[in-house]
């Protein structure tokens, strides 16, 4: 670990930095919040801070997506003034509400008078395209016969604080909606394809079409037909329309005038070239082809000599490709291809973005006509790679939490947009065309007043916290007259989280995509071939594979780094001290099963290998730091006393001389003794879709903290290093403390006072996890949890949960043999060695399993050409499914990739296992840069 990450985080952790929101009246009721949190406030003081809490607000939740489209639908249809939007994927085709598109909604605001301004990230075409360009060229479209432009969208490019192939790794993340200056909306959901859920998780397509039907982890079956094609608005039309004017107009009507153009008019060749790009994006040219576009071995049914033939050829083909990656591998390791050849596509790639517009600013007020196929009515973006699911399909529920804010503190979330997008605008832009794309000051909402109640009228108090980079803070500065040089990078959301935790006094309940923190040393050698799975190392074998992994290493200083923020170790510490001093204390953690996309894919392993280290297996891994508490706490007589309690610590964590390589600790408690104090949780539904049994993990892509039903965190940023160090993503969050108490009885038997939001924005969550908001034929309410919703510091509630969380856990894996369960491998139905052998034969006989059993597996097209018959399972109450605490024990699944990348937020729609889409892109730079977010 390098000594920049060592110290990514350090901060004196006796001050505290985060702090929580007060009730300004100072009542009785808050005394023990109070009291608790007081260290928290300090980080308001600090010189980074980039908004101070403001009172007088009043916030809506939404725990479904489907609620959420529909009241921001609502309100940009009504919009009168502005509308700002900002996300790391923003599709102009995405249903709000009904059939009403985002499109629909926006030209609703343009025709009300309101400027629209809308902020995807520029995503980098290689490797991952989340239709930033399309959703340009689409709002642009808005502009049509105006009188001046009220339509404009801007991908925000790279501004993280790294450099060459790093850079390319990171995004801008944050997910806001302003209307108005008046309603804000500030959470995890991004208005794209597949966010519109509800409390139902349904595996069906229902209303659905085209991209809306999303899931990452399965290869859609049906490829468009040419006559199918032109049911969807293929981004190549939407370009050319979008430059139909004058003389060009009958020129692009048709691809061979197009080319005729492109001879005669730099602009004509400028949009031709673009238009090839969107069709195949770039390649590195370092790459030879015959590994970009591996040959296909065909056997013959028939023929014993020309197989024989064949065998021997593949043989020398196979060899000379592994011989070619290795020369590839050495020079990207060493340095000798530059940077700029690895990232030349992205360049191009950001270049013909900007082109696009700066050329739509000069241009789009005075087309003719919008492109009829574009407004007219349910019309739809072609999918990826333009293939559609079947019916018996599954699509992937989403689960994800939004929040509605109006009063001061939208001013705050007002100028994080206005400031971004002043930035973006100078960065691409220089003289006049600038000061016309501008936000105006009229455009923001005022400024808050000071003292009581900021000037609200409502009765949450808000803070709006950032991770931001310092080389973002630096371009916001110098677009924004009068604003202080920033002196270091934003990570605010990590110290209030760590802080919160650190101080919650009952309970604390995480929803997050991600749980990637501080681990410690690893459970397995992580440059050890021999502890390497059986699935990595076959995957490994694939000389493409590879180079994709050296890739991502190239010209890179941060190779090795490991995550290193505090969060596991904030909650790992509280528990110990509830254990130590004798009081109950308890952890819920809801997280997807695993990141969105294929167990093929080298990041989305690498991210379950960190996240089962951070949870399990590493040495100072939460739940193990959980056991070494126990440990001291059954040899402390005076577990009171400092020295003897670091003294059991200290001997517990020392190897067990009867078990090589497992600490004392570990025979003195058992793995399921942390369930007293730590809940670990997935969500997975199942139904009959297309009469054939389904089942699909429900995709938490939430990013939320409740602290004792008292205040809440919410926003983008993830539990991963991505998302908290500062540097490298731009995440946006907010810290809500409700000043409206309840009683509750939180811990099954005193009253306790909470706070309204938080208390019933758990509870909402709990009845849809449980079931009791919406169920199916095979998944039933788990009524049985009804009556504990109140009392989840209660021992029995964390009981209860369990134990239908487990029993839903193995109905599923009696069921469906490929779900994650104890005791698998990364792939569940492979059930050889845990790892290769180390002879050349048994390598050889493990590939031969591995390639036959690939297909068993959900992300395969084989599997999906004759999917297993299953009957439903039994007896499933509600989508709680434990979190499979020793799924892939024992095994390394550290792929030789760039560290920095493996805590890559969410992938877009893509098919998984499509041999074009794999095998030319740039070898995807970064395999597949994943999350959710990449999904996110």
């Amino acid at each position: 670990m390098s000594s920049k990450e060592t110290t990514e985080f350090d901060y004196p952790e006796d001050l505290a930095l985060a702090y929580v929101l007060l009730d300004p009246t100072g009542k009785a009721a808050n005394k023990t919040v109070l009291a608790r949190h007081a260290p928290l406030r300090r980080q308001q003081g600090q010189a980074a801070s980039f908004a101070p809490e403001r009172h007088g607000n009043t916030v809506q939740h939404f725990i479904t997506g489907e609620d959420y489209f529909k009241d921001v639908c609502a309100v940009i249809q009504a919009a009168k003034k502005s509308v700002f939007i900002a996300g790391w994927q923003v599709n102009w085709a995405t249903k709000l509400s009904g059939e009403t598109r985002l499109i629909d909604a926006l030209k609703a605001a343009v025709d009300n008078g309101a400027k629209v301004y809308v902020m995807p990230w520029q995503s980098p075409k290689v490797g991952v395209n989340t239709g930033d360009l399309g959703t340009m060229l689409a709002v642009f479209q808005l502009n049509c016969k105006r009188k001046t432009l009220q339509a404009f969208c801007c991908p925000a490019g790279l501004q993280n604080d790294h450099a060459g192939i790093e850079e390319t790794f990171f995004s801008h993340h944050q997910k806001m909606v302003l209307v108005d200056g008046k309603f804000a909306y500030v959470g995890g959901i991004d208005l794209a394809f597949g966010r519109r859920d509800d409390a139902n998780f349904s595996l069906k397509h229902e209303w659905r079409t085209g991209p809306e039907v999303y899931n990452t982890g399965v290869p859609a079956r049906h490829k468009l037909l040419p006559a199918e094609a032109t049911a969807y608005v293929d981004e190549t039309e939407l370009l050319k329309s979008s430059f139909a004017i004058g003389p060009l107009k009958s020129l692009l009507n048709s691809q061979a005038e197009a080319t005729d153009a492109a001879a005669k008019s730099s602009l004509g060749k400028r949009v031709d070239a673009t238009a090839a790009w969107l069709r195949e994006p770039l390649d590195i040219d370092a790459l030879p082809r015959f590994l970009r576009q591996p040959v296909k071995w065909v056997q013959s049914a028939t023929h014993t000599a020309v197989d024989a033939a064949t065998a021997r050829a593949r043989q020398a083909f196979d060899d000379a490709q592994q011989k070619s990656a290795d020369a590839l591998i050495h020079k990207l390791d060493n340095g000798l291809i530059s940077a700029a050849r690895l990232t030349s596509a992205i360049d191009a790639a950001r270049d013909a973005v900007r082109f696009t517009y700066n050329t739509l600013l000069g241009i789009s007020w005075v087309t003719e006509e919008p492109y009829a196929e574009l407004i007219k009515p349910g019309s739809q973006s072609t999918p990826t790679g333009s293939a559609i699911y079947e019916a018996d399909q599954p699509r992937m529920p989403w689960q994800d939490v939004q929040v509605r804010i109006e009063g001061p503190s939208v001013y705050d979330l007002a100028q994080n947009f206005i400031r971004r997008w002043n930035s973006v605008q100078k960065s691409y832009l220089l003289g006049p065309l600038e000061q016309r794309t501008r936000i105006s000051d009229d455009l923001c909402p005022p400024k808050p007043a000071e003292g009581k109640g900021n000037g609200g009228t409502g009765g949450v108090a808000v803070r709006v916290l950032r991770s931001a980079p310092l080389a973002m803070q630096r371009d916001e500065a110098k677009a924004t007259p009068g604003t202080p040089p920033p002196q270091r990078k934003q990570q605010e959301i990590h110290d209030a989280m760590v802080s919160a935790i650190r101080n919650a006094e009952r309970f604390i309940y995480i929803e997050n995509q991600f749980f990637q923190s501080g681990f410690g040393e690893a459970s397995a050698q992580e440059n050890s071939a021999t502890q390497r799975s059986g699935p990595l190392s076959y995957l490994n074998s694939e000389p493409l594979t590879r180079v994709k992994s050296a890739l991502t290493r190239a010209s890179a200083s941060n190779t090795r780094t490991r995550p290193s923020n505090h969060v596991s170790r904030a909650i790992a510490d509280r528990i110990e001290r509830a254990i130590r001093w004798g009081h109950h204390f308890h952890a819920y953690i809801v997280l997807p099963v695993h990141p969105e996309g294929s167990l093929a894919d080298l990041a989305i392993i690498g991210q379950i290998h960190w996240t089962m280290q951070s949870l399990v297996y590493a040495s100072d891994s939460l739940v193990n730091r959980v056991r070494l508490a126990l440990y001291a706490k059954q040899v402390c007589k005076q577990p009171r006393n400092q020295a003897e309690w670091d003294e059991a610590k200290r001997s517990g964590s020392q190897e067990d001389p009867t078990r090589e390589g497992h600490p004392i600790y570990q025979g003195g408690v058992s793995l399921s003794a942390v369930g007293e104090h730590l809940t670990l949780l997935n969500l997975r539904s199942c139904q009959t879709v297309a009469n054939k049994v389904r089942t699909e993990q429900v995709y938490v892509h939430t990013k939320l903290l409740i602290v004792d039903d008292r205040f809440v965190i919410v926003g983008s940023a993830n539990i991963n290093d991505r998302s908290l160090a500062g540097g490298r993503d731009s995440e946006l969050a907010v810290l809500l403390m409700d000043t409206a108490t309840q009683v509750a009885p939180l811990d099954g038997k005193n009253p306790i006072h909470v706070r309204k939001l938080a208390h019933q924005m758990r509870v909402d969550l709990w009845k849809k996890h449980f079931g009791l908001l919406g169920h199916n034929d095979v998944v039933q309410p788990a009524s049985g949890l009804a009556n504990l919703l109140d009392k989840p510091a209660d021992p029995a509630t964390w009981r209860a949960i369990q134990t239908v969380a487990k029993a839903n856990a193995a109905s599923y894996a009696k069921t469906f043999n490929w779900v994650p369960r104890d005791g698998s491998s990364i792939w569940p139905v492979w059930k050889g060695s845990k790892s290769f052998e180390n002879s050349p034969v048994g390598q050889a006989n493990a590939k031969q399993q591995l390639a036959r059993i690939e297909g068993q597996m959900p992300f395969s097209a084989d599997f999906w050409n004759s999917p297993p018959a299953v009957s439903p399972p039994l007896g499933i109450k509600g989508f709680i499914c434990s979190l499979p605490m020793l799924w892939t024990e024992g095994e390394n699944n550290h792929p030789d990739m760039n560290m920095a990348l493996l805590t890559r937020l969410e992938s877009p729609h893509r098919i998984p296992g499509d041999q074009e889409e794999t095998s030319t892109k740039v070898a995807t730079v970064a395999t597949s840069q994943q999350d959710k977010g990449l999904a996110g």
